[in-house]
């Protein structure tokens, strides 16, 4: 397994530089297009190509990256023995959850109408640090998106675009969960009450390992009674009638109110990641880490939260959107999104 990381990471170095040497020659071909008249279709033949060649290249570095990033992550938790079901030890040091005896609002938090808070740079003992937002689904409009009819909407900066032709403002986005190549959700997507892709109970046979490798595996769902849940997958059935919007993905970071067995206090796999979870009270809280954590740094947030489950929906690659605090990541491309809206 250490050889196999160490030659992914030697791939994708060499996709980067060779990523570096393309970007030169593009910037070199539009400068000459720039200055000079002869030849041009030719020349801008060749920037197009380029252009191509920029693109697959930049999607399988991307690929290469979230690769590197699992193996990693199941290579150092594999190597940890299993709890047994017993709770692990929880963090000690963190300060009760907001609205429990709790210290005053982090520096940066903003209450936006009543329904939804959002806060910048909620730091734990020992410096993991994450953008947060609450959100109340009974009191503020909350949905997935996958498309646009034919088109897929795949990016926070398209779902901005459509939403203002709607006369509609976006104040929050993020990631829903992880994808295929082909940008299609890798389980269970339900939108509008209608499931769009069936829930996927495999255990194995994709690139996103921590998605198979890690459980248990779990659904975030939204029902028709704007009520919020999440649940192991295999208990997803049992919860399913009513449900207006699903989405897929693992590991579960939290599960009833302790954290994931499995992963290990003070792992040195560390990455940005973006999750899930939902409180006793129903409400929502997304989080998304300011710098690279380990999976039980990551999982200790939403525990901070008061969550009595959680999601790990993504991880380097995952963006927020949330302009209160000044967080405007719009570019990557997704299968799906998760989004709060309102009228313009």
């Amino acid at each position: 397994m250490k050889r196999y990381i160490v030659w992914l990471s030697s791939i994708t170095v060499l996709a980067i530089a060779t990523l570096a040497v393309l970007q030169l020659q593009i910037r070199d071909l539009s400068a000459k297009l720039s200055t000079q008249s002869s030849e041009t279709a030719s020349m801008q033949r060749k920037l197009e190509l380029l252009e191509i060649k920029d693109s697959l290249l930049l999607d399988s570095i991307r690929r290469l990256s979230a690769r590197f990033r699992h193996e990693l992550d199941s290579s150092l938790l594999a190597a940890e023995p299993e709890a047994g079901g017993e709770a692990p030890a929880q963090p000690a040091a963190y300060d009760a959850p907001p609205g429990r005896n709790a210290s005053p609002a982090p520096a940066g938090s903003k209450s936006l109408a009543g329904s939804h808070i959002a806060r910048k740079g909620v730091t734990l003992a020992g410096g993991a640090s994450f953008d947060i937002f609450e959100v109340h689904p009974e009191r503020a409009d909350v949905a997935f998106y996958h498309r646009d009819g034919n088109r897929l909407i795949a990016s926070i900066q398209r779902l901005k675009n459509l939403l203002q032709r709607q006369s509609r403002k976006l104040v929050f986005a993020t990631n829903g969960g992880m994808f295929e190549k082909s940008l299609a959700p890798a389980g269970l997507y339900v939108e509008g009450g209608t499931e769009y892709y069936p829930l996927n109970l495999s255990a194995g046979g994709s690139e996103f390992t921590n998605f198979y490798s890690l459980p248990p595996n779990g659904v975030f769902f939204i029902t028709k009674a704007q009520t919020a849940g999440i649940v192991k997958k295999e208990n997803y059935l049992k919860a399913s009638s009513g449900v207006a919007y699903a989405t897929q993905s693992g590991p579960m970071v939290v599960i009833s109110g302790r954290i994931n067995p499995r992963f290990k206090k003070g792992s040195p796999s560390k990455f940005i990641r973006s999750g899930v979870g939902v409180r006793n009270d129903g409400s929502i809280v997304f989080a998304i880490s300011r710098h690279p954590v380990n999976f039980y740094d990551f999982a200790r947030i939403f525990m901070y939260y008061g969550c009595q489950d959680a999601l790990y929906l993504d991880g380097g690659i995952s963006e927020m959107y949330l302009p209160a605090i000044g967080r405007r990541q719009t570019a990557n491309e997704f299968a799906l999104l998760i989004a709060v809206t309102e009228k313009m």
